[in-house]
């Protein structure tokens, strides 16, 4: 291994590509080999009621609503209505960030009553509560599904090396129908300058075009 700082041009370097489905299938065999199956749903049920509440009372009433608890809270304010959306559809987004917007949250959705199909007579502060300790399991077992996952590419390289396969730019190897892989790739130019980049895009390789 080795710092970027000390890479340079003619190096080989990996990186890997894992889809988010195929993370969320790791993760959910993880959690049925260890007899915690529930705590997949337990931890996403409240996102179609909140896709529910979107398509019947569309993005901007909550977007007010929401920001009416960020401006309580002292948080900033959501500007796109339009990323509530990703509350219901991304997988990678299993919450809002702050406990109290998702706790507001849940409270607008019950007070709509899109919440009644999964939370029964349970209230809203105990709902809140278990959802969120389910979250929170779930984002272990996923961190732990990545992490197994980077381990089989791992031994699989490593295997393919100490057979005395070639290792070149260009090669690669996979696992679930591609769904997971490493790639080689060799440095053929570095640039002098160093650019800022967004979180969003951490661990993504980026092109100009």
């Amino acid at each position: 291994e080795r710092e970027v700082r000390h890479l340079k041009v003619g190096d080989l370097f990996l990186w890997g590509n894992t889809s988010v489905d195929y993370v969320n299938k790791k993760t959910k065999t993880l959690l049925e080999e260890s007899g915690k199956a529930l705590v997949y749903d337990a931890a996403l049920k409240w996102k179609p009621c909140l896709g529910e509440l979107l398509h019947e009372k569309g993005a901007r009433y909550l977007l007010n609503k929401i920001n009416q608890i960020q401006e309580k809270n002292g948080f900033n304010r959501y500007k796109d209505k339009n990323y509530l959306w990703n509350w219901t559809t991304d997988d990678n987004v299993l919450a809002p960030d702050k406990p109290e917007t998702f706790q507001g949250l849940i409270e607008i959705m019950s007070e709509g009553g899109f919440l009644k199909p999964v939370i029964g007579d349970v209230s809203t502060d105990v709902f809140f509560k278990t959802t969120s300790k389910a979250i929170r399991e779930l984002i272990w077992w996923k961190r732990k599904a990545r992490i197994l996952i980077k381990s089989e590419l791992n031994k699989i390289f490593e295997d393919c090396r100490d057979s005395g396969e070639a290792i070149k730019d260009g090669s690669e190897v996979s696992i679930g129908n591609d769904e997971a892989s490493l790639f080689v790739n060799k440095i053929i130019n570095i640039s002098p300058e160093s650019h800022l980049i967004k979180r969003t895009d951490l661990g993504k390789i980026i092109t100009n075009a």
